[in-house]
C-alpha cells in the first residue's frame, strides 16, 4: 500500500490548517487571559485616582462587567476544547494566589520602604500582577493567529 507523497503533503497542509482554524476560535485563543490582564492593568489604578470607596465601586463594577463578558463569550465560541493549552481554571487559581501575595506584600513592602503610601503604589502592583496573565495571554493568541506559509 503505497501513499503518494504529494497526496500526504496534501492532507497533512489540511489538518494544520483545521487545528490553525480550531486555535483560533476555541477558549485557546488567548483572548481570555488577555481580558483580565487588561482589565486588572486598568482597573487596580484607579485606587491611586480616586478615593477608596468610590475605587471599590468602579472596580466591582468593572469586574462584575468582565465576568459578565465572559461568561457570553465562552457560550458564543462554537469550538468547546476537550483540554486547555494553558490549564484553564488552575491558571486562574495559580494567578488568584500571586494576585493576592503581590497585592498585600506590595502594600504592606512599599508603604514599609517609602515610609507611607508611595505615589502610584497600586498602579506599580497592576504592573506586577497584570504580567503573568498578560504574558501567557499574548503568548496563546500569538500562536492562534500564526499562518504557517
Amino acid at each position: 500500500m503505497e501513499v503518494d507523497p504529494k497526496e500526504a503533503a496534501e492532507s497533512l497542509k489540511v489538518i494544520e490548517q483545521a487545528q490553525q482554524v480550531v486555535s483560533r476560535h476555541s477558549h485557546n485563543n488567548g483572548v481570555i487571559p488577555l481580558v483580565w490582564g487588561i482589565v486588572v492593568l486598568f482597573a487596580l489604578p484607579l485606587y491611586d485616582l480616586l478615593s477608596s470607596s468610590i475605587a471599590s465601586i468602579v472596580f466591582c463594577i468593572i469586574v462584575s462587567m468582565t465576568v459578565f463578558w465572559n461568561v457570553l463569550y465562552a457560550l458564543r465560541i462554537p469550538i468547546q476544547p476537550r483540554q486547555w493549552k494553558y490549564k484553564g481554571p488552575f491558571l486562574f487559581l495559580w494567578w488568584g494566589i500571586y494576585y493576592v501575595v503581590v497585592l498585600i506584600g506590595g502594600i504592606y513592602g512599599l508603604q514599609w520602604f517609602f515610609h507611607g503610601r508611595p505615589p502610584f503604589m497600586f498602579t506599580t502592583i497592576a504592573f506586577f500582577a497584570a504580567a503573568p496573565l498578560l504574558y501567557v495571554g499574548l503568548r496563546l493568541w500569538w500562536q492562534a493567529q500564526r499562518r504557517e506559509v
